[in-house]
C-alpha cells in the first residue's frame, strides 16, 4: 500500500516542541487511532474494507487539539518555523480545526 508513504517513508507524524505533531500523511480532526501501525498497513495485499477498519478503532478521538498552518510550499525549514510558532503560543496565522 503506496498510500502510507511520504517522500519515500513511511508516514508517521513528525515530532515538533510541546508534543506537537507535524501530519504527513493528510488526516483530518476526525482521525481514529486503529491497531495496526503503517508499517503492518503497508504489507496488507488489500485495502481493508470500511467494516474491516472500523472493527480496528483502538482510539476514537486520540487528537486534542489540531491546527491548519498553510501548505507546505510555503514553509522554507517547515520544522523549525512550526517550531518557533508553537513557541510563541500565536496561533493567529492557523486555523483551528480541533
Amino acid at each position: 500500500m503506496k498510500d502510507v508513504y511520504f517522500n519515500g517513508e513511511l508516514a508517521y507524524p513528525t515530532p515538533l516542541n510541546d508534543g506537537f505533531l507535524l501530519d504527513n500523511r493528510g488526516i483530518g480532526p476526525d482521525a481514529a487511532f486503529l491497531e495496526i501501525t503503517y508499517e503492518q498497513f503497508s504489507h496488507m495485499e488489500k485495502t481493508p474494507s470500511a467494516d474491516e477498519l472500523f472493527k480496528r478503532i483502538i482510539d476514537k478521538d486520540p487528537l486534542l487539539i489540531m491546527y491548519q498552518c498553510g501548505e507546505r510550499k510555503q514553509y522554507k525549514e517547515i520544522e523549525s518555523e512550526l517550531n518557533e510558532l508553537i513557541m510563541s503560543g500565536k496561533f493567529t496565522s492557523c486555523k483551528k480545526l480541533k
